[in-house]
């Protein structure tokens, strides 16, 4: 896998400037026919292996639904191990785009103003190799020009939000709960009447609060609603101790605090606090 040389946060969709439509018509489109082909044959060969890893999501979503993120980081992981000593065509061209300078990397955003994403951009092309994991009828594998694609990067937390209540069907307030983790994890998404979880644990957003010096999670958790009082004593009975909101404690100002001492601190571009904080979130985000 190779990523673009300018600066991009995880899984951001890089601008296609002149390079990459010159290389990805140089490399990529006489063979687009045969790359294509290609990936829908990995894709399929893999499909038993992921089935048997991840069945469902639920009873109701049986593979390949709801597993785009499984099934595009193991293709891509694949492939780039396979460009490493490409043996057929498509793999040539392939290895011989990324090695002239050619974008090979996981994007993520939102498509169509309806749906979260994961997919691949390869130049100046829009790449999914699980087109199947919302509606199980459509074809594997799609491949089109990036801006016919229809897929932006989530520029802020009402960009997430929008689309989270359209996609998910759930509701976005402040995280007030787990006011330490506030900087990283600003969200809860509320299911329903009832049911909440800490969003949002993708790469992306994490590094789009650390960019932002965490300001954009400030406001957040100052101007959203906090949960219900049983979502609060559900995490309060349910978090470790080090995480969970003190008794007597004010979960938005605490969350307001975490914020700007994680600013104050310079926790925005410290690699270890990052590490730390990612290992202490662990599987909190469904509690």
């Amino acid at each position: 896998m190779v990523k673009c040389r300018i600066s991009l946060l995880p899984q951001q969709i890089a601008p296609v400037d002149r390079l990459q439509h010159a290389l990805t018509k140089r490399f990529i489109m006489p063979v687009q026919r045969e790359i294509f082909t290609y990936l829908y044959q990995l894709r399929e060969s893999l499909d038993p292996e992921l089935r048997a890893k991840y069945p469902y999501v639920t009873p109701e979503k049986l593979y390949p639904l709801g597993r785009c993120t499984e099934i595009t980081e193991t293709v891509l992981m694949v492939l780039t191990q396979r460009l490493a000593r490409p043996s057929v065509a498509a793999e040539r061209a392939m290895a011989a785009f990324v090695r002239s300078g050619g974008i090979m990397q996981p994007i993520w955003g939102a498509l169509r103003g309806q749906f979260f994403q994961n997919a691949t951009q390869m130049g100046a092309l829009y790449v999914d190799v699980a087109n199947d994991t919302v509606t199980v009828t459509k074809p594997k594998v799609e491949m089109m020009p990036l801006d016919e694609a229809g897929i932006v990067n989530i520029r802020d937390l009402a960009h997430f939000a929008e689309i989270a209540g359209k996609y998910w069907k759930a509701r976005i307030i402040a995280n007030h709960v787990a006011p330490s983790l506030a900087p990283l994890l600003p969200m809860v998404a509320i299911f329903g009447e009832r049911e909440a979880r800490l969003t949002s644990i993708c790469d992306y957003m994490v590094r789009l609060m650390m960019q932002d010096r965490f300001k954009m999670a400030e406001q957040w958790v100052a101007e959203m609603p906090s949960p219900s009082a049983e979502i609060m004593a559900h995490y309060r009975a349910n978090l470790p101790e080090t995480l969970r909101l003190a008794a007597g404690q004010d979960g938005r100002e605490a969350a307001i605090a975490a914020c700007r001492q994680a600013r104050a601190a310079g926790r925005w571009k410290c690699q270890s606090w990052l590490t730390a904080q990612m290992q202490e979130i662990g599987g909190l985000v469904n509690l």
